[in-house]
């Protein structure tokens, strides 16, 4: 019955939202290589290259899905699913996720179970205690509604986002594995080398021989940019792929038209995607996710990619970078790509500080959904 009830449901929120994800020619179902990339490997973000369509898949797996919740306790006294508005925050979490992921150095042999059900936690809809859940909907609709005056229920842009998750970790984490973890956004597509430095000190060798613990500070870096007007300019194409391989890249908040997606690699010319449109019900709390089946609803399916050309012109770059050296290393790669791709390279590295331009504020970037 529970199943009827949600095919019934998403059924109604395709209709209203037109959502023809699944029939447009740009969007491609990845079961097989098509014959125009037979052969070409897939490279997801941070440069990782697999061959054959069912290595993939297997990879896919490993990948945290967010989509659409209904039925979890009243947002602001009234708002029980983010259908129709929340896709820019479920495709921002899964990239949260995937970045706490490798903050943790779960990248070789650990318990799947365990690990998954604890990142997880941290983003839970129905928990109220923001100490043990602040990067639930729940908890980034608040900050929204504090810091850019946005009402739950309205749409964010990936800047919003950046500077939610941004405030989140300023007012501390509970989960102690976090305590060295740092997000900074950064919404006019400029790194600001400035606030990295005085953030991310180089550290002298003398203090970090005499101590044996890890002081070092993992930093999630979101930078908000257009890639065009109406759409993406064809000469941004090699640089966008090349971002998505950065061994730092932690992959992309964009979309397609007005329906957000987060790009996590690419195959050929062609962009991978996790889709956020789908409605499942909210789990009621941490019991569910030690629960099977409710672990597997952050599973992805149905893996899809997109062409290029067809990606929403507004986007968030996200890299994650281990310590001082790690960003060192992004910051030579990015210089690198700026000299290969000359004017066409889209993002600047700047020593001072910008104009006091509040993300909330930007015009410029359209809202997603």
């Amino acid at each position: 019955m529970e199943h009827m009830k949600m095919w019934g449901t998403n059924l109604a929120f395709k209709l209203k939202y037109n959502d023809t994800f699944s029939i447009t020619s740009s969007v491609r179902r990845v079961r097989t290589a098509p014959e125009s990339t037979a052969g070409t490997p897939f490279v997801i973000m941070g440069g990782e290259r697999i061959t054959g369509d069912m290595n993939f898949h297997q990879r896919y797996k490993d990948l945290f899905w967010f989509s659409y919740r209904v039925g979890f306790k009243p947002v602001a006294g009234r708002i029980t699913s983010d259908a129709g508005f929340g896709c820019l925050i479920r495709v921002a979490q899964s990239m949260l996720a995937e970045t706490i992921k490798r903050h943790l150095g779960l990248n070789g042999a650990y318990d799947k179970h365990k690990e998954r059900v604890r990142i997880l936690s941290l983003f839970l809809d129905n928990e109220l205690d923001h100490t043990i859940s602040p990067f639930s909907l729940r908890r980034m609709c608040e900050i929204a509604h504090e810091i850019c005056q946005l009402r739950p229920g309205e749409w964010f842009r990936g800047s919003t986002a950046s500077l939610v998750l941004e405030e989140a970790v300023k007012r501390g984490l509970k989960d102690s594995s976090l305590s060295n973890f740092r997000i900074f956004a950064f919404i006019q597509g400029a790194i600001e080398l400035h606030q990295l430095d005085r953030d991310m000190p180089h550290e002298k060798e003398e203090e970090s021989k005499e101590s044996n613990q890890k002081t070092e500070t993992g930093a999630l870096l979101m930078i908000s940019t257009m890639l065009g007007l109406d759409e993406v300019n064809p000469d941004y194409y090699a640089p966008i792929l090349d971002i998505l391989a950065l061994p730092q890249s932690v992959g992309i908040l964009g979309g397609e038209g007005n329906k957000a997606l987060y790009f996590f690699g690419f195959q050929g010319d062609r962009l991978l995607f996790l889709d956020p449109h789908y409605v499942q019900p909210a789990l009621k709390g941490i019991e569910d996710l030690n629960d099977p089946r409710g672990l597997g609803t952050y599973e992805p399916h149905g893996s899809y990619s997109l062409e290029i050309r067809r990606m929403q012109t507004s986007v968030t770059l996200c890299f994650y970078v281990q310590n001082r050296a790690d960003l060192d290393d992004l910051i030579a790669r990015m210089r690198q790509l700026e000299e290969q791709h000359q004017d066409n390279w889209f993002l600047s590295l700047i020593e001072g500080p910008l104009d006091d331009l509040h993300g909330c504020d930007m015009e410029d970037f359209h809202p997603l959904d």
